[in-house]
């Protein structure tokens, strides 16, 4: 008899491999807005799903009965170990209702940095040493106008890491005649103590944000990700901080996904799956 496997000549294209990484105020993926990277994380994370289902057990069956199943709840949750919590950013995430009246963000998009020509020297952007780094995008638009077309860094830019100055790369894509601009958000409070001090208050509507584990799919010839999103989540888990001898800290978030009230049909449940084609 030969082996019984399931294994098949596609099997490698359709395994999932790493921890991935956690999104916060997902959109699509592509860091527009106030989309970014959680952080570091150790031990994995975890996305789950748990559907109620309500059986209606007639009497008359020997067990279940198809069609007389119905679903009456629904919960769904990611839980990331993060480990890069020294943010005030992150820190307001651990559980909802914190707030910080040392930060107020404010997002700035399409702000003009100049031509290609006077970035070359470097040029920091009018929110300076006050930018959120994480959420800083660079564009170029070139000269006869068009679509600005997202830069790489590294590649096409470098960031100081401390003013935040922005100077394109000799053999990048800049040209000397593009139009540069940026994308971030930055701190507009104007505090200038030596502590964010977090409280905590009640629950608003901004505390709830959507959330995305992203994949990793083995399959090289895919471009996209697999995207575990989570609708209006927020950490319902409450702080638990354990300092411990020769060991990093970890905080585990416990995001729970949360109906729309204005609808709360099934259709518009608070998860989705993203499973690339491409």
């Amino acid at each position: 008899m030969d082996i019984l496997t399931g294994i098949s000549t596609n099997s490698p294209n359709r395994v999932m491999i790493g921890a991935g990484k956690v999104l916060v105020n997902f959109e699509d993926g592509a860091g527009g807005g106030s989309e970014r990277v959680l952080g570091m994380t150790k031990g994995g994370n975890v996305f789950e799903v748990v559907v109620e289902y309500l059986d209606l057990d007639a009497d008359g069956s020997y067990g279940k009965v198809k069609g007389l199943e119905f679903i009456v709840g629904l919960e769904a949750r990611i839980t990331a170990n993060l480990a890069e919590i020294l943010t005030t950013e992150n820190l307001l995430l651990t559980m909802g209702g914190l707030e910080s009246n040392d930060r107020t963000w404010t997002q700035v998009t399409g702000e003009h940095l100049g031509t290609g020509a006077e970035t070359d020297a470097g040029v920091a952007p009018a929110g300076a040493t006050d930018i959120d780094a994480d959420t800083l995008k660079v564009y170029r638009t070139p000269a006869g106008g068009g679509i600005p077309v997202l830069l790489t860094l590294t590649t096409d830019y470098t960031v100081h890491a401390t003013t935040q100055v922005v100077t394109t790369t000799v053999g990048g894509a800049v040209l000397d005649t593009d139009e540069i601009t940026v994308a971030y958000r930055y701190d507009s409070s104007g505090s200038s103590d030596d502590f964010d001090i977090l409280t905590i208050n009640e629950l608003d509507d901004n505390d709830y944000r959507d959330w995305a584990l992203v994949g990793r799919p083995m399959n090289a010839s895919l471009t996209n990700p697999v995207y575990w999103v989570l609708k209006n989540g927020l950490s319902m888990g409450g702080l638990n901080l354990n300092l411990q001898k020769k060991q990093g800290a970890v905080v585990a978030l416990t995001i729970e996904a949360h109906w729309d009230r204005t609808d709360l049909s099934l259709d518009n449940a608070p998860f989705e799956i993203w499973n690339p084609q491409t």
